[in-house]
């Protein structure tokens, strides 16, 4: 992974060269270098190497100032940073890293292998209301259910996912949230889903598996996006959204089925 340099006598510059370089086999056969790792994907790859030798290393336990309820049940090798509030019943898995200031509200439950970036809230109670009939206002309907965090899921910086009113709100195993995501009561997040920053997911709507939001996508309340659709920069989604699809616009439209070169 080191680097080196010589200089280039015939141009009279220096060169840099690398002692290893991660190809795939398209290159391989051409490539000049002797020391080289041929895999199917060099670009993952390399950046495990990477996080092998410089990623910072985590330190498990509890960070100053954070307040944990005696209920919790945490798993093996967790890791909770400063200033955060773990409320009763939380479950937090193993090898779960819980950043700066997280608040994790009563029952939660955190699978293993996740991370919870800082200021992010989950299992607070949603923006739910009804009439009371009686000219009174509006009376804010109570919320029993939970939120349920699968595996390997992480979930950025100041973030909000409620709780449901009844039903819990789920995200599903392997499921990547960008920063500044609300995720509102009730709602299903499939396997493998990924939400980039700035998206707004309303109440019991349904993204099924390996679905792709981009940045500042809305999705309507209800609503259900079958697997591996794409939600455009900026969609506004107001209809239920077929298979393999990808969408653009607002209100949003089918532009076109997903090719290959979108996976």
């Amino acid at each position: 992974m080191q680097r080196y340099w010589r200089i280039d006598e015939n141009a009279k510059k220096e060169v840099i060269e690398p002692k290893l370089i991660v190809v795939d086999s398209d290159v391989s056969e051409v490539c000049g270098w002797k020391n080289k790792l041929v895999v199917k994907n060099p670009k993952y790859v390399f950046y495990l190497i990477l996080k092998e030798f410089f990623a910072n290393k985590s330190i498990v336990g509890i960070g100053k100032g954070s307040i944990i309820s005696e209920s919790v049940i945490l798993g093996d090798n967790v890791s909770i940073g400063s200033g955060c509030v773990v409320e009763d019943d939380v479950c937090i898995g193993n090898n779960t890293k819980i950043y700066h200031n997280v608040v994790l509200r009563s029952g939660t439950v955190i699978g293993k292998n996740c991370v919870i970036k800082s200021c992010t809230v989950i299992g607070e109670e949603g923006y739910g209301y009804s009439e009371s009939g009686e000219g009174n206002g509006w009376f804010h309907v109570p919320h029993f259910g939970k939120v349920v965090v699968g595996d390997e899921v992480e979930i950025g910086s100041n973030c909000s996912i409620d709780c449901g009113t009844i039903e819990n709100t789920i995200i599903g195993n392997g499921t990547k949230i960008d920063n500044l995501v609300h995720i509102a009561h009730n709602a299903i997040i499939g396997e493998y889903v990924r939400v980039v920053a700035g998206t707004v997911i309303c109440g019991s709507s349904h993204i099924k598996d390996r679905v792709y939001i981009a940045p500042g996508g809305i999705i309507k309340n209800q609503i259900k996006i079958e697997e591996n659709s794409i939600i455009g920069m900026g969609t506004v989604v107001l209809e239920n959204v077929p298979k393999g699809k990808v969408l653009v616009g607002m209100p949003a439209r089918v532009l076109r089925d997903v090719g290959k070169e979108d996976l």
